[in-house]
């Protein structure tokens, strides 16, 4: 709710007696959802961006089982490193406008491929609280597409419609964040999907998982599906709780139950997923070896973040080959 609207403290107050939710954290969830509302008015913003992440799990798939904390995209308006290098100054410009035509203190970030901005405000309970915004420049293919889907909001009925990922994809960049950051909200999301028992392919959903495993910055090889029993009940109450309802008192233990034989399936790789993975670690990209005919693969070696990491390999090989 913007500064300039009296009662907003009742406001939430109201609604958080209404869900459940902590009001602070309702607030956020609030935020986050005016932002999206203000990206999606904005033509170029609108096409050339595409919601992933915890909120779009939570808010586009799932009816808000926990509230979310930051916006993550991918830019996907161009496949191309002129076309990208050409929009992502007018990306950058476009949501620094919104921020401040918002009210919002900021501050970025730039890192090779990622754009966050921090952003800054006082709540309605008179303390700082902060929002991130992150953009993902190198994910500008998407394996399957993208599709609209609607805002489900805790507050009043909203027509928000946003693009995000296809299901498959969404769910195993998920799987991904959580056993490389091991992160209490990413159990939950993993949690919540075995729990709602959402329908997806699951052979289809390795695979992918296994794409972008190998995508990531550390080696997907060192990866293990136990890796989920190192958060602890303390990580739970510190880091989940405060984005759940009151009344759910989740444990630690009984969620790494529920999730663990779905991860050791992630894991459990046939001949032919174990032959791609060692070969892209060779420098040797194949993935018609991996996606067979489940999808066309092939565009994927135009995938920016297989060029940068198959040339980084390939860099890392040659060196070695030295010593």
């Amino acid at each position: 709710m913007d500064r300039s609207i009296p009662g907003a403290k009742e406001y939430f107050e109201s609604f958080s007696k209404k869900t459940h939710f902590q009001r602070d954290t309702l607030e956020k969830a609030y935020r986050l959802e005016n932002l999206s509302k203000e990206i999606n008015r904005h033509p170029e913003l609108k096409e050339g961006l595409v919601l992933k992440g915890g909120t779009a799990l939570n808010f586009l798939y799932f009816r808000y089982p926990r509230l979310s904390i930051d916006l993550d995209f991918n830019f996907i308006a161009g496949i191309e490193k002129e076309e990208k290098d050409k929009e992502r100054p007018r990306i950058d410009e476009s949501l620094r406008a919104i921020f401040r035509f918002k009210g919002y203190d900021y501050e970025t970030q730039t890192e090779y491929g990622l754009e966050k901005y921090f952003l800054r405000y006082i709540n309605s309970s008179g303390n700082i609280d902060r929002i991130k915004v992150e953009i993902n420049f190198l994910q500008r293919l998407s394996l399957l597409g993208v599709e609209k889907r609607k805002f489900l909001s805790p507050f009043e009925e909203s027509d928000l419609a946003l693009n995000t990922l296809k299901g498959p994809e969404l769910f195993a960049g998920k799987m991904l964040a959580l056993v490389n950051r091991l992160a209490p909200r990413d159990l939950y999301d993993i949690y919540t999907l075995q729990r709602e028992r959402i329908k997806l392919d699951k052979i289809l959903l390795r695979k992918i998982f296994i794409f972008f495993g190998c995508l990531a910055r550390r080696d997907f090889r060192e990866y293990h599906a136990n890796d989920i029993e190192r958060i602890t009940e303390q990580d739970i109450r510190r880091k989940l709780l405060p984005l759940l309802r009151k009344e759910e008192r989740l444990k630690a233990g009984d969620m790494i139950e529920t999730v663990r034989p779905f991860l050791k399936d992630m894991f459990d790789f046939t001949p032919e997923e174990s032959e791609y993975i060692n070969r892209f670690f060779e420098a040797d990209f194949r993935p018609e070896i991996l996606f067979g005919d489940l999808l066309d693969s092939t565009d994927l070696e135009k995938h920016p973040m297989v060029i940068w990491k198959q040339r980084h390999l390939k860099e890392w090989l040659a060196k070695q080959k030295k010593t």
